[in-house]
């Protein structure tokens, strides 16, 4: 998943998503759009460049509604998909609270490349938990796909975490697991990544600079990137 509040879209983190619609316009009946735009010098998602590590131009729109309910679409330039050049997302989910400081979230995510060769389009179910311990915010997800970028099933799991630092700025880290599995289920593949990074908000601006590193094992990569990003 690309899409985050109050994190940047080029991050790659989960945080927020159920909760992406609460600075928008309202279109009565409980609905509330709101929309997303960013320029990021690298589409880094859970540690490998997207982008071939140029920069990329995205943007999204997202509908929710009062009772939790949301969906939208998220695009992205790329590179590396099989000529591809274009990433278009499709999501849905359902975001509620468990608790005062305990709230879930699940859904579906489908990620497109509609110019590509081959058939990279993927498909993940996800569900989360999230927290706040004052002003430290959290979350929790799993991610599963039975077909994960033309590859074999695979199960991610990651965390996310924010906190202010002081006068608009905050701070940001994610760490994430992914697992491929084999036709009996068995791990086949696995590698980690990484991300720490820190940001400055301005109304609905969003300036950030973060690093990440990944490693499946055989080969590690690492990337620093800067992102502006603004909603809507």
């Amino acid at each position: 998943m690309k899409r985050s509040l109050p994190l940047l879209t080029a991050s790659g983190i989960f945080l927020g998503l159920s909760q992406s619609a609460s600075a928008g316009e309202e279109l009565g009946a409980g609905l509330t759009l709101s929309s997303n735009v960013a320029i990021t010098s690298n589409y880094v998602f859970r540690g490998a460049t997207e982008s071939d590590e140029e920069p990329s131009v995205q943007g999204g729109f997202d509908f929710a509604h009062e009772s939790g309910a949301y969906l939208g679409t998220w695009a992205a330039s790329v590179a590396g998909y099989g000529g591809g050049e274009v990433e278009l997302d499709y999501f849905a989910g359902y975001g509620f609270d468990v608790t005062d400081t305990i709230w879930a979230d699940v859904g579906i995510y489908y990620y497109g490349y509609p110019d590509a060769d081959g058939d990279p389009d993927t498909i993940e179910l996800y569900a989360g938990l999230g927290t706040a311990f004052g002003d430290i915010e959290g979350d929790f997800y799993i991610h599963f796909s039975d077909d994960y970028f033309d590859e074999n099933e695979s199960v991610y799991l990651e965390t996310n975490w924010t906190m202010p630092i002081a006068h608009g700025f905050y701070g940001m880290a994610h760490l994430g697991y992914l697992n491929l599995l084999d036709a009996d289920d068995e791990v086949e593949d696995d590698a980690y990544d990484i991300l720490i990074g820190a940001g400055y908000e301005y109304g609905s601006l969003d300036l950030s600079l973060a690093f990440t590193y990944a490693d499946d094992g055989d080969d590690d990569e690492d990337y620093l990137f800067f992102t502006i990003a603004r909603d809507f």
